[in-house]
């Protein structure tokens, strides 16, 4: 055990595993060495960063790498065995480091920041020099690391994808963009027909009753602060300065640029005819002025400043006709506004915490607030009063929403929940279990009525809870675990088929076939949405079944709520489970000994080959899956499968090797190492 007093922010081992260096943090940003068999400090730096919140050494161990993170935008070159600065590398100021690597020949050190422009540098470690970047991400890297081979290089990005580079060439190889960044922002379009999401680097557009993807409408390197119109329609973007955006979301193209705040913008809001802006700026922390601008959108002039709350403004909402506007802010106080006068109506104190949401009910009649302090509260708009105060099961409400009737009242919490009240009674419904991340964005399809619920695990969930939650089980949990889900249509799936006495026969009719698939599916209370359910119990159907399934479904003429609910789930379940494009991904392991496996989607059904070459480019082995259906080859029982063996059954040699696939008109290369 080592023992010291220092707050350590780093922690690296050398190549050889005898020395490990430490890092610190919060003014203390000395390096130190220790020899790992005996605790004994070997030596430290002291020049440097205030934090030294990244270290790494070079492979052949001569060298340190350190960044100091947001605190210093440089990066430092140490002598390993002397403490000596060897090198300066020079980032741009106030874009602090976010991760640094070392090539496997340690001759390049590769670097990513934040606040900056997503692109990765390459620095000439012996001279000190930026010799080239890779640009693609589109919001910070987070991670980088280099391949064994020396040609390969990763990088992570809070954009959701990880992206593979030829750094010698200065170019992408390939990437994985499974991944996706946490939801912040939700709404419907008015015919209900489209689903409009927002996260840090992109606005999309997806079908809202299949969940099937559309387009990207808007790609920024970074959306700090959004706001959309409650159509859909336009998007209020704001970076890190005082400016905002206002876009079209249908082409992306900017209407107008608002100017006129002297600090940071903190949130945006959209009436719902999309006609007026209100944005807050302020410090986040610390003393200052916190004020609000309201804005003419359509001619871009600053009307009204309004001021009063003595902290941070983090949320503002319009009442439906745009006549109201509702701030909440750190200084625990709601305040509503004329937006036409820029006066104060009233001040609502019984908070107790900052202020995390608001949302105004269809009618305009009722505001709904909800704050650190566990509570959501109901306010009545001609009275000041507050009619109901609706305690959440968990730390606080992230986010708020009325439905289309007023009737029901939903709030996302911090605990990944999204919770249903009665707005008459104030009486918690339901809870509503399966994000896996604080649930941050909530809007009601204004003609369905269902739910949708935005998340930081970088899903969006649609709920039909027009469902009897009162029901204590459903006839299609067949595993009986309270809910129905993708889980139950996977049991009825594999026992298809199956007579009598039967867990899966979910209609009770002796006989497990096509009828309890679509019972199961019409009850679901998740459907599946963008992005979709969970990738692993997706991974456990296959389009080719789902498409049957529909034709079986479809051809029975069934008319009643439950079937027609269901029959809507499985196309949407066809439309998430069938690929947009055909890709060949990164084999895993890599490097290996003996075996890996290869990794493929396919957008259509085709004849697959993967073919084997050596680095001198000669055939080593053909493998041949055949004819393949639609669908994602990924999981070690659907990826193609390679032993580390040549056409004559010999385990070849170490080394670089490639892998093409073949699938009608698609072909692509990729780069592994057999390494023994």
């Amino acid at each position: 055990m080592i023992k010291t007093g220092q707050s350590f922010a780093s922690l690296a081992f050398s190549p050889d595993g005898e020395t490990l260096a430490s890092g610190g943090r919060l003014q203390d940003g000395t390096i130190r060495l220790w020899d790992v068999e005996t605790g004994e400090e070997k030596l430290s730096i002291t020049e440097g960063s205030d934090s030294a919140d990244h270290l790494t050494f070079s492979y052949d161990g001569t060298t340190i790498a350190s960044a100091g993170g947001f605190s210093d935008s440089n990066i430092y070159l140490w002598d390993a065995a002397t403490g000596e600065l060897k090198q300066t590398l020079e980032g741009k100021e106030y874009e602090g480091v976010t991760s640094i690597a070392f090539s496997r020949d340690s001759a390049t050190l590769a670097s990513s920041t934040e606040f900056g422009d997503s692109d990765i540098r390459l620095w000439d470690v012996e001279t000190g020099q930026q010799k080239g970047s890779v640009t693609g991400h589109t919001s910070d890297v987070v991670a980088l690391a280099f391949s064994p081979d020396e040609v390969t290089m990763a990088s992570g990005s809070e954009d959701g994808s990880i992206r593979f580079w030829d750094f010698e060439e200065a170019k992408q190889e390939g990437a994985i963009t499974g991944h996706t960044s946490g939801i912040n922002r939700l709404a419907f379009s008015s015919d209900g027909t489209t689903l409009v999401t927002v996260n840090y680097h992109t606005v999309e557009l997806w079908d809202a009753a299949t969940g099937e993807f559309r387009n990207s409408a808007i790609e920024e390197g970074f959306i700090f602060r959004a706001g959309l119109s409650g159509d859909g329609d336009t998007f209020a973007i704001s970076d890190y300065d005082e400016s905002i955006r206002l876009l079209d979301v249908s082409t992306g193209d900017t209407k107008i640029t608002l100017t006129g705040h002297t600090d940071s913008v903190n949130t945006v809001a959209i009436s719902l005819d999309g006609n007026t802006v209100a944005s807050a700026s302020g410090p986040l922390f610390g003393d200052g002025e916190h004020s609000i601008f309201i804005w003419d959108a359509v001619a871009g002039a600053h009307m009204h400043t309004l001021s009063g709350h003595t902290g941070a403004i983090e949320v503002l909402a319009f009442s439906p006709d745009g006549n109201l506007l509702a701030s909440g802010s750190e200084d625990t106080t709601v305040r509503l506004w004329h937006t036409a006068a820029g006066l104060q109506a009233f001040s609502f104190e019984l908070h107790t915490d900052a202020i995390t949401s608001l949302t105004f009910s269809a009618d305009g009649g009722v505001l709904a607030s909800g704050s650190r302090d566990g509570t959501v509260r109901l306010w009545n708009i001609d009275t000041a009063e507050n009619e109901h105060t609706l305690s959440v099961d968990a730390i606080w409400p992230e986010s708020v929403a009325f439905g289309i009737d007023d009737e029901t009242f939903a709030a996302g919490t911090y605990e990944n929940t999204v919770e249903l009240w009665d707005t008459m009674t104030g009486e918690r419904q339901a809870v509503l279990d399966g994000h896996r991340g604080s649930v941050n964005a909530l809007a009601f399809n204004p003609v369905n009525g269902m739910l949708a619920s935005g998340s930081d695990d970088g899903t969006v969930l649609l709920w039909d809870i027009t469902l009897d939650t009162e029901v204590a089980v459903l006839k299609g949990d067949v595993n009986k675990d309270g809910v129905v889900d993708i889980l139950d249509l996977v049991l009825v799936a594999t026992r298809l088929g199956s007579t009598g006495p039967n867990t899966a026969d979910a209609n009770g009719d002796g006989n497990v076939n096509i009828l309890d698939l679509v019972l199961v599916a019409g009850e679901m209370v998740v459907a599946p949405a963008a992005p979709s359910i969970h990738s692993g119990d997706m991974a456990l159907l296959r389009p080719s079944e789902v498409k049957q399934w529909l034709e079986e479904a479809r051809g029975l003429g069934l008319d009643d709520v439950t079937s027609l609910r269901g029959i809507r789930f499985l196309e949407g379940l066809l439309a998430v489970l069938t690929p947009r494009e055909t890709a060949l991904l990164p084999n895993y392991p890599n490097p290996f000994n003996p075996e890996t496996w290869i990794p493929y989607r396919l957008a259509a059904d085709a004849d697959v080959q993967i073919s084997i070459y050596d680095g001198r480019g000669v055939l080593v082995r053909q493998l041949n899956p055949g004819h393949q259906q639609a669908g994602h080859y990924i999981d070690r029982g659907r990826a193609a499968y390679w032993d580390g063996k040549n056409e004559h059954a010999e385990t070849v040699a170490s080394g670089v090797y490639f892998y093409q696939l073949r699938a009608a008109d698609f072909s692509h290369m990729r780069r592994m190492v057999v390494v023994k």
